[in-house]
């Protein structure tokens, strides 16, 4: 038989709902770092340069605060993803128990991105919390 392929949305209605549910609106609210639930906000004030997240972050910040489940995050090169893995890891070692030992790992694709990466965490995250960086390369 002949194969067709046809728009699953049938109705203007439908498509557009889609849209909607798909893409922050234009006038969606950034969060504000101050706007942070505790015990987050002091930390992240002091970790991130910036005082609000964008709107792509803060539809994350309730995924990443709000759940355990896995997560996968696909967004546009500077659209904030590296900052939503370090609200991660602020996360993960606010809410540790302290007889567990816990580790964070970030995959870069190139040597020049993990040294880039190693620098700044070892900065915010040896300051913050007392936490340790380290990089591993292929080389």
């Amino acid at each position: 038989g002949k194969m067709s392929f046809g728009s699953r949305f049938h109705t203007t209605d439908q498509r557009r709902k889609l849209n909607v549910l798909s893409a922050p609106t234009p006038d969606a609210h950034e969060l504000m770092l101050c706007e942070s639930p505790e015990p987050y906000r002091n930390v992240l004030q002091q970790l991130f340069p910036f005082d609000r997240f964008n709107r792509m972050q803060t539809q994350m910040v309730p995924k990443v605060l709000g759940s355990d489940s896995s997560i996968v995050l696909s967004a546009p090169t500077g659209s904030g993803k590296t900052a939503i893995f370090e609200l991660c890891i602020v996360r993960l070692f606010i809410e540790r128990h302290s007889d567990i030992k816990v580790k964070a790992v970030y995959l870069a694709p190139s040597k020049f991105l993990v040294h880039q990466k190693l620098q700044d965490w070892e900065q915010k995250f040896e300051s913050l919390a007392g936490l340790k960086s380290a990089a591993l390369t292929g080389d």
